[in-house]
């Protein structure tokens, strides 16, 4: 990073007469236009994320329904649904703002500090106070605070690879005017010093307008929404006709409306998928808390279960794939056979021309860089060869850089000219594209073929080839363009960002889930083929024009052609940031879900426009993670793989959690609407469902979200991208569950009628086999995998402390006189108690086993969703 204070500055940039803004004005700019803020979500109140649940359709209901209860004059059955709005609202809110929070720490830890002149004095301020007309000190390892000017005689290298995607920095020079002369927000000084007077700060700025850019795309819908909001409606137009129906039927045979009304009522709660609300809110709170553990923010909690469904993976290679740390990895003279590997940290495993090859790259680099190749060069020359060597050092303390000469526009190599090397020369270290050092060199045709013949070699183990050459001259005079200097080849440095190493692991594991993984890079498309083969991502014995195409070839075709031709694609080299979008779209127009991952600012595009965004939270740029639907807060490719794997977990369970829904809603209707249409008094009251709504929420949000993953969710390909959320022959299944329930329960009545047992009576032991028919369901549908699995108490201890605590709670009700009175039940023997549990929970299992199977047979699906 760059020095702070003026006492330092002085030795780095001298900022000679400038005197930059007044304290007085810069406040004033600041008051006037804003901070240097760029365009974000705005930081929304706790009452402004209440609020918006509450306005869905679900939580209406919720509200309406309890307070109907409550103008009824059962405050019991009210205050519980009232209860479940308050806890399902608290468990949304509560992880949107911390979603909120840690985001908002994740910019406050990016946003840079930025030194500016101000009265005279440099001073490091935070860089959203920077204004227009601020003189920003530009000093190698800063990342610049706003858009700007160079000032006279200024030259800075750049690091625009967030705001271009181009990963060669680029060379400013104040005095080529144009583009050159101009810095940007968000970009990195890798090395140089200078000044920059800012011409745009925030929105203004050319990542502002980016940014602000981001609103013109539409983003893809989530179907699970529509999808549950579908049965929301579907059962609340049900639950509305049922409950005219019953109303009418009962007022004109008891001609008592007002007791009809509430059984009209008792009907309608009977059929109000309340808990559709609590367990999408339940389900994907709990999934995003637990995709946290992993180091995974989620932005939109529906993003969770969409990237469960994702069939490609379009990944950057730089950081995600990689380390992002490069390191020298081999070196090759004239004089060696073939590269020596850096596999090992002794000195002797290098030959004295490697050491030479080495040496000279170190005095071709700024020792001030903050370039990742430069400074790889350097590490490696501390690590290995501290001390001079080849007698270039003479005199150690009179050593020093006279004359730089960086890189350019056509000649793509730097050189340095170092005097006190050796007494009274100077000694000229150039490195660079190996096709330009080597035109800088007098070297015959056999030996340029030796060397291109192992820069092929290198450059197709993944490595990033630079050439070295030097020169020695007593001419104190050097020309003014480095294109005009005689140097002598000296060797090739081959660096890498080594692949991270758990990738190829996870990329295997992508691809058992049916999930192609796509890499697209702005390396060399040699670089690019060697780190996917290294990943797994392409075999080593295909054929790179089968599997590879460049961000030229993109431009060369159009959508069209690349549509038909992007299934066989799997790595895209030298992309430019629109070339991203482009290849989105062509996936989604194949019926391809996209997850793409991204951290630059011109990553933000297609980060917006895939169907699951996946920002870099240790080094991406706020605008990515603002497009992003997920961030990585630690930026590891497997922490992708377990968040598709959660994904697909929460979509299976939450299809359970559905089933139980509608299975156990059957019967509840149909003993409420049964006995009314046959002209008998109504066997549940409203308290009556609203315990029973206490026993089904949390069995279906708690037991079902907490079931362990089925291992082979990640052994089978993703699920067709448009198949129902709940298709009809899932539906048939639970809907033949709960018939079967309801069936046996109404025998059971039957049956208890027969033998002339008080109407309450009745009512009790039925109530009590609804429970146990009830848990007969959720055996069945806790394992869709096997129809019937003995562990399932071992390997679901929610279901067991649920169904504990529910079976105590019964208990009370049936056998503790005050709160039998209120639920209007009959005392009972204990054995008929436990008589009903055993009896409704081993014959409704039983029957429902005997229905599943049937259902298998006529409908095969894939197992474990």
């Amino acid at each position: 990073m760059g020095v702070d204070g003026p006492a330092m500055i002085s030795d780095t940039v001298s900022t000679g007469v400038h005197h930059g803004l007044t304290v007085e004005e810069a406040a004033k700019r600041l008051h006037d236009y804003g901070p240097n803020l760029l365009p974000s979500s705005p930081k929304r109140p706790i009452w402004a994320i209440a609020l918006k649940l509450t306005l869905e359709p679900v939580f209406l209901l919720l509200l309406g329904a309890g307070m109907i209860y409550l103008v009824l004059g059962d405050p019991i059955d009210a205050i519980v649904l009232l209860v479940f709005v308050v806890l399902s609202g608290a468990i949304s809110v509560v992880q949107e703002k911390r979603a909120d929070s840690i985001l908002e720490s994740l910019r406050d830890l990016s946003a840079p500090r930025t030194l500016v002149v101000r009265s005279g004095e440099t001073v490091r301020i935070p860089g959203q106070d920077v204004v227009t007309g601020d003189l920003m000190v530009l000093v190698a390892g800063d990342r610049i605070a706003a858009d700007g000017q160079l000032d006279p005689g200024a030259q800075v290298t750049v690091d625009e690879s967030m705001l271009t995607g181009e990963s060669e920095p680029v060379t400013k020079i104040a005095s080529e005017g144009g583009e050159r002369a101009y810095v940007y927000s968000s970009t990195m000084v890798v090395s140089g010093r200078g000044l920059a007077t800012v011409t745009a700060t925030g929105r203004e700025s050319r990542v502002g307008k980016i940014g602000a850019a981001l609103e013109t795309i539409t983003e893809t819908p989530s179907s699970l929404n529509r999808e549950i909001s579908g049965f929301i409606k579907g059962f609340g137009i049900l639950a509305l006709i049922t409950s005219v129906v019953v109303t009418v039927s009962y007022g004109l045979s008891q001609h008592d409306w007002l007791e009809a009304t509430l059984a009209g009522i008792t009907v309608a709660m009977g059929l109000l998928p309340e808990e559709f609300a609590v367990v999408l809110v339940v389900f994907l709170a709990m999934g995003a808390w637990r995709i946290s553990r992993h180091q995974v923010l989620t932005r939109d909690r529906v993003g969770i279960e969409t990237l469960g469904s994702a069939t490609v993976l379009c990944t950057d290679k730089t950081g995600t794939l990689t380390h992002n740390s490069m390191s020298v990895m081999a070196l090759w003279s004239p004089e060696s056979l073939k590269p020596s590997l850096m596999s090992h940290n002794s000195i002797q495993a290098l030959i004295e021309s490697d050491k030479h090859v080495l040496h000279v790259a170190k005095l071709a680099c700024d020792p001030m860089s903050a370039d990742p190749m430069e400074h790889a060069i350097l590490s490696a020359w501390n690590q290995r060869l501290s001390e001079p060597q080849h007698g270039y050092v003479e005199n150690r303390a009179a050593q020093r850089i006279c004359r730089e000469y960086p890189v350019g526009p056509g000649f793509l190599a730097m050189t340095n000219a170092w005097s006190n090397l050796v007494p009274d020369e100077l000694f000229l270290a150039m490195k660079g594209a190996p096709e330009t050092v080597i035109n800088q060199c007098d070297l015959t045709q056999s030996a340029r073929e030796s060397v291109y013949q192992q820069l092929n070699i290198m450059a197709s183990g993944g490595l990033r080839v630079l050439a070295l050459a030097s020169a020695a001259s007593t001419e104190l005079a050097l020309p003014n363009s480095q294109s005009s200097l005689q140097m002598k080849f000296v060797g090739l440095v081959g660096l890498a960002d080594p692949l991270r190493e758990e990738v190829p692991e996870s990329v295997q594991a992508c691809l058992k889930a049916g999930i192609r993984v796509v890499m697209i890079t702005g390396d060399h498309p040699h670089t690019a083929i060697a780190i996917a083969q290294q990943a797994s991502i392409v075999d080593l014995g295909e054929h790179q024009e089968d599997v590879l195409m460049t961000g030229r070839e993109l431009d060369a075709i159009t959508d069209a052609e690349l549509t038909a031709k992007i299934e066989e694609v799997r790595v895209f080299a030298r992309v430019q940031p629109l070339q991203k979008l482009r290849i989105v779209r062509a996936l989604q127009a194949r019926g391809h879900v996209v997850a793409m991952t991204g951290d630059g600012v011109n990553d933000a595009p297609a980060l917006k426009a895939a169907n699951i965004g996946i920002a870099m939270g240790e080094r991406g740029t706020d605008v990515a993670r603002e497009s992003a639907t997920l961030v990585l807060l630690k930026d590891d490719f497997s922490s992708i793989v377990k968040a598709v794997s959660r994904g697909r977990q929460i979509y299976a369970n939450l299809r359970k959690a559905i089933g139980f829904i509608v299975s156990i809603h059957v019967p509840i209707a149909g003993l409420s609407v049964f006995p009314i249409l046959f002209g008998q008094p109504m066997l549940f009251l409203p308290v009556h469902i609203a315990f029973l709504e206490m026993v089904i929420d949390p069995v279906s949000s708690f037991v079902y979200e907490s079931q362990p993953a089925d291992p082979a969710l990640m052994t089978q390909a993703p699920r067709p991208a448009n198949e129902s959320l709940y298709p009809i022959h899932m539906m048939i299944e639970s809907l033949g569950l709960g018939v079967v329930g309801l069936l046996v329960l109404l025998g059971l009545n039957v049956t208890l009628e027969g033998f002339n047992l008080p109407e309450y009576q009745i009512r009790t032991v039925v109530f009590i086999g609804l429970v146990a028919t009830g848990f007969a369901i959720v055996s069945l549908n806790l394992h869709s995998r096997k129809l019937i699995k003995i562990d399932v108490l071992k390997t679901n201890r929610s279901f067991l402390l649920i169904a504990s605590c529910t079976l105590v709670l019964l208990a009370i009700l049936v056998f503790v006189p005050p709160m039998r009175e209120i639920f209007k039940f009959h005392e009972i023997p204990a054995l008929w108690f436990l008589g009903a549990i055993t009896g409704g929970f081993s014959i409704s299992f039983l029957l429902g086993l005997v229905f599943r199977r049937a259902v298998h047979k006529l409908f095969p699906r894939n197992p474990s969703y």
